[in-house]
């Protein structure tokens, strides 16, 4: 447990309790089921946070609410990660590996795997879209939930997932010209160095081919960004371990201190209002992203949540009308994080 004197933590567990509280109270009424924006990630925060204080009130407040996201998942829904189905699936394999739920969810998660499957089966590899990548999490985190045989009919889907979302890399980085590679969103870069991360023999071992689009990224401008140039240098940080060529090392290298540049100044710049605006975004891409511990990025200090104002501050600088991981739901867990 890590040294909670410089929160002050009955004023911490009595805001985790607030924040518990207020979502508690709107979480029924919010009509997006997604983890980013919805009932999905207010869910994690129950489960959490019933672990964290020992509440079993707040683990059936979880239990009731993914029984409406259930009840509430129409037939024909939004797939994405952000807001829709492997969002949610990636949240209940998260919560089953946490030992939070108890569930088969092979089973449970059976429909959203053919779902995906469904979605994406028969898309070129030339489509014009990257919308494949946004999955790399969800599949990452099914993939490793537990052992399979070979010829186990998840693992078969699992596998054909996994396979056009090579495609999908090698379409945008081999097979597209250089102005296509620098529109890929950072989220999906993400997603691209995640999937390179969790499969070794993917992209060979000196990644020559992200030079252009990660130089390109080093160009981008947006204060609103500083969560995702900060995971985007530990991501780039774990992948430089593989790459062989001196050359490319120094690229990735120069690459990694320009976003370190990047992330510093937008902090100088704004101060404390960079941090707290992309304090629930930082949490969300954490808890997503994550490394192999001989990679984790060190961890800050933790914030000084021990008065009101500064707690008021927070709460003021975070938009309150996005109640999952985006949002309050968020804030909570990064509360949690620090706390524990």
């Amino acid at each position: 447990m890590g040294d909670n004197s410089a929160y002050g933590k009955p004023f911490v567990e009595k805001q985790l309790q607030t924040l518990a509280n207020h979502l508690l109270l709107t979480s029924e009424n919010i009509p997006e089921i997604g983890l980013y924006k919805g009932k999905t990630g207010i869910c994690l925060f129950f489960y959490l946070y019933s672990s964290y204080s020992k509440t079993e009130f707040y683990d059936n407040s979880g239990g009731e609410l993914l029984e409406l996201i259930f009840e509430q998942v129409p037939a024909e829904t939004d797939i994405s990660f952000a807001t829709g189905l492997a969002g949610l699936g990636w949240a209940i394999e998260f919560l089953s590996r946490r030992k939070l739920i108890d569930a088969d969810t092979d089973e449970v998660l059976a429909d959203i795997d053919e779902a995906l499957l469904e979605c994406y089966t028969g898309k070129s590899s030339t489509a014009d879209d990257d919308s494949m990548l946004q999955i790399v999490p969800y599949l990452l985190m099914r993939e490793s939930s537990k052992p399979r045989v070979e010829d186990d009919a998840c693992l078969k889907i699992l596998r054909q997932l996994k396979w056009l979302v090579d495609l999908q890399i090698q379409s945008i980085f081999q097979n597209r010209d250089a102005n296509y590679q620098h529109r890929l969103s950072i989220d999906n870069l993400l997603n691209v160095l995640y999937h390179l991360i969790a499969n070794p023999n993917a992209g060979g071992n000196n990644y020559a081919f992200l030079l252009p689009t990660l130089n390109a990224v080093t160009q981008i401008n947006n204060d609103n960004l500083l969560a995702e140039f900060t995971k985007l240098t530990h991501l780039l940080l774990a992948l430089q371990t593989r790459v062989s060529d001196p050359q490319i090392h120094h690229q990735f290298q120069l690459i990694i201190q320009l976003l370190r540049n990047q992330t510093a100044a937008i902090s100088n710049h704004h101060g404390f209002a960079a941090e707290v605006n992309s304090i629930a975004k930082k949490t969300s891409i954490d808890l997503i992203y994550q490394l192999p511990l001989h990679l984790q990025p060190e961890h800050n200090g933790p914030y000084q949540l021990s008065d009101d104002t500064f707690w008021h501050g927070i709460v003021e600088n975070i938009n309150k009308h996005k109640p999952g991981l985006d949002g309050l739901a968020g804030l909570g867990l990064h509360i949690l994080n620090r706390a524990s």
